[in-house]
């Protein structure tokens, strides 16, 4: 179980016993009593240690020393399979050593696309504009 539903429990329990009401059914007291229990004291405290150390990490200790990266000449179709195969949701284009820019999956996505609307419009065209008689012959 989480500790956001161990959190969302207890505020739930307190909220229930904060109001001018009757206490919550001992079905519910039961449960809470049950997650709490549960609760690895070291666990809670490793999250908060995580937590309080991570204003004061650099950006060095979390980043890729050696990023995926293409030139403005890689075609989009190597760009996707290297992008669909790191999960990097955006590569640095780099023209020797000089940033370039940054492409995003979306950016190769929408482009992918675009090209197979072109494509199926052009065989849509092809297809409309066939000459009567010349298509294959009909079976029936």
């Amino acid at each position: 179980m989480s500790l956001r539903t161990i959190g969302v429990l207890i505020a739930l329990a307190a909220t229930a016993t904060a109001q001018i009401a009757p206490p919550p059914p001992p079905a519910i007291r039961a449960e809470v009593a049950r997650l709490l229990a549960n609760v690895d004291a070291e666990r809670i405290d490793a999250t908060v240690r995580k937590l309080v150390g991570f204003g004061t990490r650099h950006v060095r200790s979390v980043m890729d020393d050696a990023p995926l990266t293409c030139t403005p000449e890689t075609d989009i179709n190597e760009v996707r399979r290297m992008m669909l195969l790191r999960h990097a949701r955006y590569m640095p284009v780099l023209d020797h050593r000089t940033l370039m820019g940054v492409i995003s999956f979306y950016d190769v996505a929408k482009t992918v696309v675009d090209a197979q609307d072109f494509e199926n419009r052009m065989l849509k065209a092809y297809i409309r504009d066939w000459p009567e008689g010349e298509g294959p012959e009909k079976t029936g």
